[in-house]
């Protein structure tokens, strides 16, 4: 033994270990399937306590019945000031509830005490980023409106009416297409992870063009439910009304959708839900300690 001689052993595996998981600047890649695993790993989360999301959910749209009803009695009386007052409010309140639905999410799959008053969470936790957050996106909104305002008097100078439509439509599809990953995702990542407004909306959309596929599936299957019977609902009134009048279809197209929203009322429930799992998983980086525990959820 000599002991002044360099060691054998390889230290290249006694590194230090992360203890505790923390929130990426930017995401990663998910395979596809995952887009599939989100819904379980949702269902999971919301079947364990399905009073508590019931709950929140009841109370998020209460109050924002509520707003509409006030903003409706502005607008009778001032007419265009209801529906701007309707908007911001909406807007706003949307922002914030998808903001504290996460912080429950969150709360729920770090095992801390949660409930459905962890609704209002965003309002304690960071009203003033939620705020920046509705303000980038009602500022971008103004812009692209402003955009096609101006785009449509000038294009039927020089191109048919149908034409210039068309090119406005799709315009404004693209145009706003960065607003739908922020709208859905940007709130999760303002609220848990504590990113600021702008990079949340910038990572939101860089987040989706990178998981387009898991996103693709994920939105299919939740987006092909209510898209199926719906179709079949008017399909059916069509049909009703040729035969028994124009009365008994729009009868029969209401009671469809009554229907409707009862049958995917439990896909309403679990997309808060699903959006905090994709957000984690595209986002979050767990320790060591918590692989073992990474399907826990599930």
């Amino acid at each position: 033994f000599n002991p002044y001689a360099a060691p054998q052993a390889d230290l290249s595996q006694t590194g230090p270990q992360k203890k505790g998981g923390y929130w990426r600047e930017t995401s990663v890649a998910v395979p596809a399937r995952q887009g599939v695993q989100w819904i379980k790993d949702a269902w999971a989360m919301v079947k364990s306590n399905p009073g508590t999301w019931i709950g929140a959910l009841l109370l998020a749209w209460a109050c924002l019945g509520i707003v509409g009803a006030l903003t409706a009695g502005i607008d009778s009386a001032a007419k265009p000031w209801g529906q701007i007052a309707n908007q911001l409010a909406s807007s706003l309140l949307g922002s914030f509830f998808a903001g504290g639905l996460a912080l429950l999410a969150h709360r729920q799959t770090e095992n801390q005490a949660f409930s459905a008053a962890d609704l209002f969470a965003a309002f304690q936790s960071c009203p003033g980023r939620m705020l920046q957050l509705v303000g980038l996106e009602l500022a971008y909104s103004f812009v692209v409106g402003l955009f096609l305002g101006i785009f449509m008097p000038l294009a039927s100078r020089m191109m048919d009416k149908t034409t210039v439509v068309v090119l406005a439509i799709l315009l404004g599809l693209v145009l706003f297409l960065p607003l739908i990953p922020a709208f859905f995702i940007a709130p999760t990542l303002v609220a848990v992870a504590g990113q600021r407004p702008f990079q949340s909306m910038k990572q939101s959309f860089l987040a989706t063009c990178k998981n387009w596929r898991p996103v693709l599936i994920n939105s299919l299957i939740l987006g092909a439910v209510p898209g199926t019977l719906g179709f079949l609902a008017l399909l059916v009134s069509i049909l009703v009304a040729v035969r028994s009048g124009e009365e008994a279809g729009l009868v029969t197209f209401v009671l469809a959708c009554l229907m409707i929203g009862l049958i995917c009322l439990p896909l309403f429930i679990l997309l808060p839900a699903v959006i905090y799992r994709a957000v984690r998983e595209m986002f979050y980086e767990a320790g060591e300690e918590e692989v073992s525990d990474a399907t826990r959820v599930s």
